[in-house]
C-alpha cells in the first residue's frame, strides 16, 4: 500500500489497489477494488470491484459491489447501492 495511513482493524481481500489514502478503524475492502487519494473514516465496508477516487467516506458506510465514486462525499450511516456511479456528488441527497 503506497503512501497510506492505516488505523487499526484493517481487513482486505486479494487484488486491491490502495494509494495515497487514509483509513480509519474497522475498514474492510473486498477483492478487486481500488482506493486512491481518499479518506475512509471508521466502520466502512467496500465490496468487490469498487473504484473510489478523491473521495471522503464518513463513518458507518457500506458501498456495495461494482460502484464507482469519483470526487464524492458519502455521509455517515449510508449505503451506496450496487452498480452505482457517482461523480462530484454528496450522498445521500435529502430534499425537503
Amino acid at each position: 500500500f503506497k503512501d497510506c495511513i492505516i488505523s487499526s482493524h484493517f481487513d482486505h481481500e486479494e487484488n486491491i489497489l490502495l494509494k495515497k489514502s487514509i483509513l480509519g478503524k474497522n475498514v474492510t475492502i473486498k477483492k478487486n477494488s481500488s482506493i486512491n487519494r481518499s479518506i475512509l473514516m471508521d466502520n466502512i465496508t467496500i465490496h468487490e470491484k469498487c473504484v473510489i477516487q478523491n473521495s471522503i467516506i464518513c463513518d458507518n458506510v457500506v458501498i456495495e459491489e461494482n460502484c464507482k465514486l469519483i470526487d464524492c462525499i458519502i455521509k455517515e450511516n449510508s449505503v451506496i447501492q450496487k452498480n452505482s456511479v457517482h461523480e462530484k456528488e454528496t450522498l445521500p441527497l435529502f430534499i425537503s
